[in-house]
């Protein structure tokens, strides 16, 4: 069976395709009550699985393939390069294992496989491989991704027999084009066809849908086309309807405005806009959770003015500031905040700024990430990051920025300078606590730190 010197190439496509197979199956138990379970369902998302698995080890093993045809036969039968070529299969197997314990990650967060929003995570890698250092046990997880890798190979090497045939064995250059255009070509012919057709669409489940897929080529996939699927993320409703409706909303004019009028004298009162990071509705006691999370923000639903119809829709934060700062729903792939030429536009800060307001971005962690900064400078806001901040005003923080009652502190600063000018403010705070890894001041709340459990 290994005869030749692709041998190696047939291993590891055979291992990443095990590896693979065995990360969906963990990855459907962990959904199994999100599943449609049948046997047709099954072979739908186990076989569709396998072809994109396929297709994401052709484009995987690219340089592999490369490698083995054209290193010559008196370099390739040494005992040295055998030694060589053992060590690169050993570590190309470990980053084919740590994709699949990435995706588990990614999994239990998003309950997708890999798209846009790792591609977007991963233009920020310094934020976003110190927040995975300060999440989750680095050095205990590549331990023993180690080690599953170790046994595998000690497995195989111990069991098969083809090793002294594979180095004795010398092909010529000719016939190793011949085997390697055929491996090199299906990706040209996958990367051409395969993206017209989404043949993981298997079923009205997106839980199976998402099965069926594999990581690797769906992370390239949303790479190469930068977007996210809108209707798989966003409810959305027929075109007509939402017309329709819009002009059944109280008081809206014939242009889809509403125009609020009053005799009485305008009173500007100092705003300020809390946004919480990871704050969601469902989280809530006064939509339905039980389970006692925010006691006292359902207080205070029930002793001042509640607004239970404003939504900060979409999948991320940046997705929130969006919503709050231009009342829109979401683009589909890049945020508003990220997309060039979103200067100037019709903001909550120039509104307030029309009114007389001093306006202020605040956030702990450097604006840079997210295009924040140059967002919010250039639609109303001044900025206050932690570039802002003086040694003296930091007490505790993490890779996202400093913990939010230094922010708040710095807020209530911020807040004096505007009151100092005799004009109304309009703070509008990011807060950076309540993302992972969860860590805060442990001597000054209750709740351990990078426990993931809070009290807001």
């Amino acid at each position: 069976m290994f005869s030749n010197r692709f041998s190696p190439l047939f291993l590891m496509i055979t291992i990443f395709l095990g590896i693979s197979f065995l990360t969906r199956l963990i990855l459907l138990g962990y959904s199994f009550s999100e599943v449609d379970i049948s046997l047709i369902s099954l072979f739908k998302i186990f076989s569709v699985g396998l072809f994109y698995d396929f297709v994401a080890s052709s484009y995987y093993f690219i340089p592999f393939t490369l490698y083995i045809t054209f290193i010559p036969s008196k370099i390739f039968s040494k005992k040295r390069h055998i030694y060589f070529l053992l060590t690169l299969m050993f570590i190309t197997t470990f980053f084919i294992i740590f994709n699949g314990v990435s995706e588990w990650f990614f999994w239990e967060e998003f309950g997708k496989r890999f798209n846009f929003i790792a591609v977007d995570y991963l233009v920020y890698t310094h934020e976003v491989i110190h927040n995975i250092l300060e999440s989750y046990p680095i050095p205990l997880l590549l331990s023993g991704i180690f080690i599953l890798d170790f046994l595998l190979y000690f497995f195989i090497i111990k069991k098969a027999t083809f090793m002294e045939k594979l180095f004795l064995h010398k092909d010529s250059l000719k016939k190793r084009v011949s085997i390697a255009l055929v491996f090199l070509l299906l990706p040209i012919l996958f990367f051409n066809l395969l993206d017209k057709q989404p043949y993981s669409k298997v079923s009205q489940n997106i839980y199976n849908n998402e099965l069926a897929k594999d990581g690797l080529y769906s992370l390239f996939s949303a790479f190469r086309h930068n977007t996210l699927e809108y209707d798989v993320y966003y409810r959305t409703k027929p075109h007509n309807e939402v017309m329709k409706n819009l002009y059944t909303l109280e008081g809206m004019d014939d242009k889809h405005l509403k125009i609020i009028k009053t005799d009485k004298p305008q009173k500007h009162y100092n705003v300020v806009l809390i946004m919480i990071e990871s704050m969601s509705a469902e989280y809530m006691g006064i939509y339905g959770n039980k389970k006692g999370l925010t006691p006292y923000l359902d207080k205070l639903t029930t002793q001042s003015i509640f607004f239970d119809n404003f939504y900060a829709t979409g999948t991320r934060t940046v997705r929130g500031m969006e919503a709050v700062t231009l009342s829109l729903p979401p683009t589909a792939g890049r945020s508003i905040v990220k997309r060039p030429d979103n200067h100037g536009m019709y903001s909550s800060g120039y509104i307030f700024q029309d009114k007389g307001y001093i306006n202020k971005f605040i956030y702990g962690g450097y604006g840079y990430f997210d295009n924040m900064n140059d967002f919010f400078s250039n639609n109303g806001f001044g900025i206050v990051d932690k570039t802002s901040f003086q040694k003296d005003e930091e007490t505790f923080g993490n890779v996202w920025g400093l913990c939010d009652e230094d922010l708040f502190n710095k807020t209530l600063k911020e807040s004096d300078k505007s009151y100092a000018k005799n004009k109304p403010f309009f703070n509008f705070i990011m807060t950076t606590s309540n993302h992972r890894p969860y860590t805060y001041p442990n001597n000054r709340i209750d709740i351990p730190s990078h426990t993931g459990e809070q009290e807001v």
